[in-house]
């Protein structure tokens, strides 16, 4: 009797654990996917929390400094050329996800006079961590690497990262 009572409880607690787990995944206003809010400016997409997705109209220049990405930000570059100027920001609940509309070519992301603040990045981090993720059929102007920012070409998508230990 007793071994049955301790069973029940220990698969209530899991059940409990298991609940607890997955309401406060639905809260975050995390990374991996979700509902994504469509904004009108690339700055709004930039500013708001959450997911969230734009599609640039013409070409675009955007200054990073002092915006802190959270969520992400799915960027639709729609033939368009996107440049990113001054330094983009590391927050571990942020990401750019840069994609180009099909139908369209010659679409370019210019990273060239980009700078990375990794101060908020774990010094000891074990594997890579992506940033910036750029899907195929877009022109990458690469940034100034670093000993800590690199770029990874899987093929079908680019992605800029912070290095991990090796």
């Amino acid at each position: 009797m007793i071994k049955g009572v301790k069973k029940s409880v220990c698969i209530i607690i899991a059940i409990i654990l298991f609940v607890a787990i997955f309401t406060g995944c639905s809260k975050n206003t995390g990374i991996p996917g979700g509902d994504f809010e469509k904004q009108e400016t690339i700055s709004d997409a930039f500013r708001a929390e959450g997911n969230t997705t734009v599609t640039l109209t013409k070409d675009e220049t955007v200054d990073m400094t002092g915006i802190d990405i959270v969520g992400r930000k799915e960027i639709f570059l729609n033939g368009f050329r996107l440049t990113l100027t001054g330094t983009y920001k590391y927050n571990e609940e942020g990401i750019l996800d840069v994609k180009n509309n099909e139908g369209f070519d010659e679409a370019a992301l210019d990273l060239s006079i980009l700078g990375f603040d990794l101060t908020a990045a774990p010094s000891d981090n074990p594997m890579d961590i992506s940033v910036i993720e750029i899907r195929s059929g877009i022109s990458v102007i690469e940034p100034v690497y670093t000993e800590r920012i690199g770029l990874r070409d899987y093929g079908i998508m680019k992605e800029i990262h912070i290095k991990g230990n090796e």
